[in-house]
């Protein structure tokens, strides 16, 4: 399985989005997806295999 495989960090320094929360009636997972994104692209994945192609948080792991 690949989650048994070490992938990793390919940058010293890993800028992720800024996130700002404007309002109490949001969706974390919406919200947070770019930031994870960016922490699965800094491993080499094209994407958080968390989130479905149209960006609903479907966990798998």
């Amino acid at each position: 399985m690949w989650i048994d495989k070490i992938f990793p960090i390919d940058r010293d320094i890993i800028l992720i989005p800024e996130i700002i929360i404007e309002d109490y009636e949001f969706n974390p997972p919406q919200l947070f997806k770019p930031t994870i994104d960016s922490i699965w692209n800094a491993c080499g994945f094209e994407r958080s295999f968390n989130y479905i192609k149209d960006g609903e948080w479907k966990p798998k792991f």
